[in-house]
């Protein structure tokens, strides 16, 4: 399963390039894999909580100004059969067949976001950034 995982990771991370036209960057994240669906049944799927942006090699962050997930979907989609061709586990016919379908059987879902905290020097608890802010 964790390879499971390590694709997602490469199609966000080929996404999150080409968002940045082949810049050299590196998104925070934090992700696992579950095996089970709502009613226990077997149904493998990942979780990665992502940051809104991404990190330059000198620590730099750059915000995303938009996020399409359906585009990390199909990266998403197509680093699963290709892994699932190398090791052998199924064919091209099969790839091409998956392809064909009208519901690819994937989905990713980047409609959610954290509401930002920042800490106030003066407070001593996190407060509510003001979304009107930067």
């Amino acid at each position: 399963m964790g390879e499971l995982a390590g694709c997602a990771w490469r199609a966000l991370q080929l996404y999150l390039t080409a968002y940045f036209n082949g810049a050299d960057v590196t998104p925070g994240a934090v992700g696992f894999v579950q095996t089970a669906g709502e009613l226990l049944n077997f149904h493998p799927h990942v979780h990665v909580l992502v940051t809104d942006g991404v990190f330059t090699p000198d620590g730099t962050f750059r915000p995303l100004a938009w996020f399409r997930s359906q585009h990390v979907e199909r990266l998403f989609r197509a680093e699963v059969l290709r892994m699932l061709l190398h090791k052998e586990l199924i064919s091209e016919a099969i790839v091409d067949s998956l392809l064909s379908w009208r519901h690819s059987g994937f989905s990713a879902h980047g409609a959610v976001a954290a509401r930002s905290l920042m800490i106030s020097p003066d407070a001593a608890e996190p407060s509510e950034r003001d979304p009107s802010t930067p």
